[in-house]
């Protein structure tokens, strides 16, 4: 089976192990305590640690893709990522502090983001697709981790749904950079075709086609 095929079925796989974790996850919400090992407790505490960072990041990068970007689909997809994943770091605050007694301020790393605000036009969108779409595969990767090592039944839910909406949001955006730009690029490639240098302006770097 070629490469790529096997990718895209990894992800079909991890996509239908989460959708079967929340037909299975009990409808009762565990009471306001931590999870019942420290081992458990500790990733839990780690883990909405990581995914607020996290998501803090991907709603910088959403919210300058809303002032941005050319297409509306891409417009709106944007606007869908800033809120979601907005009203996720406030689910995982308050987890944190209820479950655990703790604290934490959202802190995104800037680099990319100053990588995005040299850019503009078609050289931006292409570039925050690129970004984004590896940044969903870090979140699901964690959330996949979280699927098989958490406790908490609202965490579990909130993992199964970072795993499917960011699986078709990551599909989306894929079928756009080659519709709109010709780059029907296989996962290895995408790192690659980032447009470079201060001033990119709207210059487009060269197709990578299957």
């Amino acid at each position: 089976m070629p490469r790529g095929n096997l990718s895209v079925s990894h992800d079909l796989f991890r996509l239908a192990m989460a959708v079967l974790i929340g037909v299975l996850l009990p409808a009762a919400s565990q009471a306001a305590e931590p999870a019942p090992d420290r081992s458990t407790a500790r990733f839990e505490i780690n883990f909405m640690h990581d995914m607020i960072d996290h998501h803090a990041m991907a709603v910088e990068m959403a919210n300058m893709c809303q002032t941005k970007a050319v297409h509306e689909d891409l417009l709106s997809l944007c606007e869908r990522i800033a809120t979601s994943q907005q009203e996720q770091i406030e689910m995982l605050t308050r987890w944190l502090s209820a479950w655990y007694h703790e604290e934490h301020q959202p802190n995104a790393e800037h680099e990319p983001i100053q990588d995005l605000e040299a850019l503009t036009g078609k050289a931006f969108e292409v570039a925050f697709m690129v970004q984004m779409i590896e940044h969903h595969r870090q979140a699901i990767d964690e959330a996949s981790e979280c699927l098989v090592r958490a406790y908490h039944p609202e965490l579990l839910g909130l993992c199964r749904d970072i795993v499917v909406e960011q699986a078709k949001e990551i599909a989306q955006m894929r079928r756009w950079l080659c519709k709109w730009y010709r780059l029907c690029v296989l996962r290895k490639h995408l790192p690659n075709v980032m447009p470079k240098g201060p001033h990119v302006g709207d210059s487009m770097p060269s197709p990578i086609t299957r």
